[in-house]
């Protein structure tokens, strides 16, 4: 796409110029055109890269049309503000959905066709028995019986390697640090 990106460039530059435009649709309808009388011939992929490069997202924009039909107008949605709610079985998701989201999100909407109905089973709640942490202290005394133990084991293995006739044996540090 080297060239025929200049020409891209171009074509934007004497459409728009330097001009902020806030309404995407517009922008989009007018590009398009142009470039279908001056026979450009872009791949959707081409054309989706061409309008990430030159365009960002701002709130103050108009909302982009994804398509029209007769009955309705289907606008592009956000993926950055998608989000999801579990809603108890027994409950009307749309009852659910006007008392708890639209009142902070006014703009929000459903997507029918992404709505899963199932049961969470938290294993948690049900199968978690509770078991009290051992104190500081015995902890502590585990640390403690422990460096004891591998001190001695330590001490062993130097007595070993000296019956063996081996003089040196590799240095082995273990430091706990203890604060109270």
């Amino acid at each position: 796409m080297g060239d025929e990106f200049l020409g891209v460039v171009e074509i934007l530059q004497k459409l728009f110029g330097e001009e902020v435009q806030w309404d995407f649709n517009l922008v989009k309808r007018d590009f398009e055109k142009v470039l279908k009388e001056q026979e450009w011939k872009l791949k959707k992929r081409d054309l989706d890269l061409i309008y990430q490069i030159f365009t960002e997202k701002d709130e103050r924009g108009e909302a982009v049309v994804l398509k029209r039909t007769k009955k309705e107008v289907i606008y592009q949605p956000d993926v950055e503000l998608r989000d999801t709610e579990n809603v108890l079985l027994k409950e009307d998701i749309e009852e659910y959905f006007q008392r708890e989201v639209l009142p902070h999100v006014p703009d929000a909407w459903i997507d029918f066709d992404k709505v899963v109905r199932g049961y969470e089973i938290s294993f948690t709640k049900y199968f978690y028995k509770f078991q009290k942490l051992r104190s500081l202290e015995d902890i502590v005394e585990e640390l403690l019986e422990l460096e004891k133990e591998t001190e001695e084991m330590l001490n062993q293995l130097s007595v070993i390697s000296r019956k063996c006739g081996i003089n040196q044996l590799p240095v082995i540090s273990i430091f706990f640090w203890l604060e109270f």
